[in-house]
C-alpha cells in the first residue's frame, strides 16, 4: 500500500472514529437506557469504544500526519470524560473544609451476603463510617453490622435494606412493593445526625441486566423486539422505579440524601430526568472513574452504578471508592457536611 493511500486511510479512520464517538454521546444523552438497543451500548464496557483510538494514533504518527493528532486529542477527551466518566475534581483539602462537622456515609450493595463477608467486615473497620447503608442485604452480611464495632450502633433492616447508624434513626416511608421476589426500590430513613435530621433514601431499583443475559435469551428477545424494543418491559420498569424514587426524594427538602445502587451508569437520560436538582457526590468531589461494578474478580469494573445524591443543604467533602472484592459491587464512601 502506498504512503499517500495509507495516510488517507489513517485520516479517514480518525475522522470516522470522532464522528462515531460524537454519535454515541448523542445517543446516550437523548435516548440512553430507555430503548433496548441503545441500552445494550449504554451498559456495555465503554473502554471498548476507545480501542480504535489505540490503533489510529500510532498509524497517524507512522504516516507522518501530526496535525491530525489534534483530532485524536479531541476524541480522547470525549472518550475519557463524557463516555467513560472520568472525574478530575478530586478532594479539595483545605483547613476550612477539614474543620467542617461531617458524617461519614458508606453505601454498599452486599450481594445478599454471597461475597466475602470477612473482607466486608475489614473494609468497614478500616473506614470507620458513622452511617452504613446496605442494599441487597441478607443475614450473612447483616451479621457484620451487628458485631464490633457496630454493636453500639442503631440498626434497622427494612425490605432489602439494612442501615446501621451512630445516631438515632427510624423508618419514615417506603417505596412501592410490586410483588415478590422484587423488592421495594427505596426506603426512607430519618437520621438524627449532628448535621440535622437527614432524610436518607436507601435506593436499589430493579436491575435491567436481563437484556444482556445471553443464557436466558436477553439479546435474542431484544433482536425480536426491534431497535426501540424493551423485552418484558425491563427498562420501563426501571424507569418507573426511578421516577417514583426521584419524586419522593425531591419533595423532602435540603437535607435529603439518596444512597445506593441505582442500576444506571453515568451519562444517560434517566438520572437527569428523574433526579434533576440533586447533586452527585462523586461527580462533584470524586477523582478517577469511580467504577463500582463488577468487582468480584472475574471482570474489570466498567460501570458506576452506585452513587450518593445530595439535596441543596449538603455537600460532599470527601469521596472514595475502596478497592475490594468482598461483593460484586464496590462500596462508596462520602463524607457529608452542611453546605454554606
Amino acid at each position: 500500500m502506498t504512503r499517500p493511500l495509507s495516510a488517507r486511510l489513517a485520516v479517514w479512520a480518525a475522522v470516522a472514529h470522532l464522528l462515531l464517538v460524537a454519535a454515541l454521546l448523542v445517543l446516550f444523552v437523548l435516548i440512553g437506557e430507555r430503548w433496548g438497543w441503545a441500552a445494550v451500548l449504554f451498559f456495555s464496557p465503554r473502554a471498548l469504544f476507545a480501542l480504535p483510538w489505540l490503533a489510529i494514533t500510532p498509524a497517524l504518527v507512522l504516516v507522518r500526519r501530526p496535525r491530525w493528532l489534534l483530532l485524536q486529542g479531541v476524541t480522547a477527551v470525549l472518550l475519557l470524560g463524557p463516555v467513560m466518566g472520568l472525574q478530575l475534581s478530586g478532594t479539595r483539602a483545605t483547613p476550612a473544609r477539614a474543620a467542617l462537622p461531617s458524617v461519614r456515609l458508606l453505601t454498599w450493595n452486599v450481594w445478599f451476603g454471597a461475597g466475602d463477608n470477612d473482607a466486608l467486615a475489614r473494609v468497614l473497620a478500616e473506614q470507620h463510617p458513622d452511617l452504613v447503608v446496605f442494599e441487597a442485604a441478607a443475614h450473612p452480611a447483616d451479621v457484620v453490622l451487628q458485631r464490633a464495632p457496630f454493636e453500639k450502633f442503631y440498626y434497622l433492616h427494612e425490605d432489602q435494606f439494612a442501615v446501621a447508624s451512630r445516631f438515632p434513626l427510624r423508618v419514615a416511608d417506603k417505596g412501592t412493593l410490586v410483588s415478590a421476589p422484587i423488592h421495594r426500590p427505596w426506603v426512607r430513613f430519618e437520621v438524627d445526625s449532628p448535621l440535622g435530621t437527614l432524610q436518607l433514601f436507601a435506593v436499589h431499583p430493579h436491575s435491567a441486566r436481563g437484556i444482556l443475559n445471553l443464557r436466558h435469551g436477553g439479546l435474542r428477545h431484544l433482536l425480536a423486539a426491534g431497535p426501540s424494543g424493551d423485552p418484558e418491559g425491563t427498562l420501563r420498569f426501571l424507569d418507573e422505579q426511578l421516577r417514583e424514587t426521584g419524586e419522593a426524594a425531591l419533595a423532602m427538602g435540603p437535607l435529603t440524601v439518596l444512597a445506593g445502587d441505582f442500576n444506571v451508569p453515568d451519562g444517560g437520560a434517566l438520572l437527569r430526568r428523574r433526579f434533576a436538582g440533586l447533586r452527585d457526590a462523586f461527580a462533584e468531589e470524586g477523582s478517577g472513574f469511580g467504577y463500582t461494578f463488577p468487582v468480584n474478580g472475574r471482570w474489570l469494573p466498567w460501570m458506576r452504578l452506585d452513587r450518593v445524591l445530595l439535596g441543596a443543604g449538603l455537600q460532599a467533602v470527601h469521596v472514595e471508592v475502596p478497592a475490594t472484592a468482598a461483593s460484586d459491587h464496590a462500596p462508596l464512601i462520602v463524607d457529608l457536611a452542611l453546605r454554606p
